[in-house]
């Protein structure tokens, strides 16, 4: 099962519209975060410059009365060294903008794991995990704060069953998993396996969703 279909799973659920209008909140707020954050930056960044430039131009009137080439080589170090450093100053507060918009959207995540909709969200999540599947003996590996959370399993076997022609049964696995909410859903046998707990969408994502935003917020 590919990553891309287990992201599929996981955004045509239920709360699909939710988890919308909780990325739209979240990106709201960052773009005005980033904003600040990034003019800041900029502000830092130009003043390092011009302090430089004015660090060069007073050395190199200094070497100037030795050697010319000399003077315009200290000038064009001093201000390439103030350039990297302003690079830096902008690109740890674009960093430090995208970090603030995943820490949102855990805490929003968590916040929906505790919603009304959590539990339609859930079933349907693992109906389309059981469907990816192929359906058969499978099992249901849950967040320990939701270990016994009330899930109408065999209702969810018994849809799958039909619609795939295959006899399935769904159960709640022994162990459960460290996460803020989502679910794992496995073959019995161990053999395969679809990992839809919000952690591991976010970390699966973390990549392209970093260079998303990083453009959304500073381009």
């Amino acid at each position: 099962m590919s990553e891309e279909v287990e992201v599929k799973i996981f955004e045509e659920t239920p709360v699909e519209e939710r988890l919308e209008k909780i990325r739209k909140k979240i990106m709201k707020d960052a773009e005005k975060q980033a904003s600040e954050i990034l003019g800041e930056a900029q502000g830092r960044a130009a003043k390092v410059i011009e302090e430089a430039e004015k660090r060069a131009e007073r050395r190199a009137s200094e070497i100037l009365r030795r050697e010319a080439e000399e003077a315009e080589r200290e000038k064009r170090k001093i201000i390439a060294e103030a350039k990297l450093r302003a690079r830096q100053i902008v690109t740890a507060s674009k960093e430090e903008g995208v970090r603030r918009v995943f820490e949102e959207a855990r805490k929003r995540l968590e916040a929906l794991a505790s919603s009304k909709e959590y539990v339609q969200a859930l079933e349907k999540m693992i109906e389309r995990g059981a469907l990816a599947l192929g359906g058969g003996n499978l099992e249901v590996v849950l967040p320990e704060q939701h270990a016994n959370i009330d899930l109408n399993l065999e209702k969810i076997a018994e849809e799958v069953s039909k619609r795939l022609g295959v006899k399935t049964k769904l159960e709640k696995a022994r162990e459960t998993v460290y996460a803020t909410g989502g679910v794992i859903i496995r073959k019995s046998d161990g053999s395969l396996l679809i990992d839809n707990t919000f952690e591991t969408i976010l970390e699966r994502e973390e990549k392209n969703l970093r260079t998303k935003i990083a453009k959304i917020l500073f381009t």
